[in-house]
């Protein structure tokens, strides 16, 4: 059954989370430290700032990417692999800096304002987006649900993926008209404050596109 397999598997699941902990933990303080300093409050980083972080962790994240490739999915086999998970970690954080850096250079220009304003709300409800998405694609895909995962071929993987992200931004763009974040955020919140927090509702007559 699909459950005694995952029980069979978790030992394996386990030791590559203890793999992965360090610099997933090495991320989270990172994001949680450019929190506390408002890194992206007001203007934000200079455009000189970001356009050099994209020159530089663009070409190395991308090199690094392609060389876990080769090491995963051959043409270097055996021992390969490791070293190729251990040069994703190095680079992956400079390929996610250049995306980040990007994304912020182009909803600083009119063309790429309409692009910021509908991620945004997506974008304060990430969490809860996450694991929906991850739900819904469980449900399809896996044995709990539909078990459609090897019986559907890649362009309608390609579809059901952009359908379910424009479901997302929509609802995302719904909700926020009433709460700045949704529900995982909020239990989040009341996990990590050791209480219940208000639900923070917009100000009246306050921007929130």
């Amino acid at each position: 059954s699909v459950v005694r397999t995952n029980i069979e598997l978790l030992p394996r699941f386990l030791g590559a989370n203890v793999l992965h902990s360090a610099d997933l933990l090495a991320a989270l303080l990172a994001g949680l430290a450019a929190g506390k300093r408002r890194v992206l409050a007001g203007p934000g980083p200079r455009p000189v700032l970001l356009r050099r972080v994209v020159a530089l962790g663009l070409p190395l994240g991308l090199a690094g990417g392609a060389f876990v490739a080769v090491c995963t999915h051959g043409p270097l086999e055996g021992g390969w692999f490791f070293v190729g998970q251990a040069a994703g970690v190095l680079t992956a954080p400079a390929l996610t800096a250049a995306y980040a850096c990007g994304v912020l250079l182009l909803v600083r220009v009119p063309a790429g304002r309409g692009i910021g304003a509908t991620l945004a709300p997506a974008g304060r409800m990430s969490l809860t987006n996450y694991l929906a998405q991850s739900l819904a694609l469980a449900l399809v895909f896996t044995g709990y649900g539909l078990g459609l995962y090897g019986r559907v071929g890649t362009t309608t993987v390609l579809l059901g993926c952009l359908f379910l992200y424009a479901a997302q931004l929509t609802l995302s763009a719904l909700l926020s008209r009433h709460r700045r974040s949704g529900p995982a955020e909020f239990l989040l919140r009341a996990a990590t404050r050791g209480g219940l927090p208000r639900r923070a509702r917009w100000p009246p007559g306050a921007h929130h596109s």
